[in-house]
């Protein structure tokens, strides 16, 4: 079984929790970053749309805004093209490392191409007492979107 990622439904007490459990995995300053559909009670952030370099996009999320829709697309730093993408197998084919898909408050989807990365995600989520399921091929998500 080929393990593409980890979903997330988190309970209400830990929703603003989860993102510092991410970036505690996820280093967003290792990535140059596309980011759509950002919606947060953080208003001025609900703004930003499109290539942002991983090191501006840490310090804009600094303190932890409460996500309520976003979808973060991470790229090798210095990728020249950085872009979005609809679909598991585009992002299969591209240059992207990573997929972070967050709606309605409390679903989170992340797709890594790095297994380490994933049981990384994992073991921290575990430590946190969090309930998660691997992602795997026979995932029903057609669309890598959260609209």
């Amino acid at each position: 079984m080929s393990i593409s990622g980890i979903a997330v439904r988190l309970q209400e007490e830990c929703s603003l929790n989860f993102f510092s459990v991410i970036t505690s995995s996820i280093r967003f300053k290792d990535y140059d970053w596309f980011v759509k559909d950002l919606a947060t009670y953080k208003q001025e952030l609900n703004s930003i749309y499109g290539p942002i370099s991983g090191k501006e996009l840490q310090n804009k999320l600094k303190p932890v805004p409460f996500f309520v829709f976003g979808k973060f697309i991470g790229y090798p730093l210095e990728t020249k093209e950085l872009k979005d993408i609809t679909s598991y197998d585009t992002f299969i084919q591209s240059d992207a490392l990573i997929v972070l898909l967050v709606w309605d408050v409390f679903y989170y989807n992340i797709y890594c191409k790095d297994e380490a990365l994933i049981n990384e995600l994992g073991i921290n989520m575990n430590l946190q007492g969090l309930k998660f399921e691997l992602i795997d091929e026979d995932d029903s998500r057609t669309r890598l979107d959260v609209w």
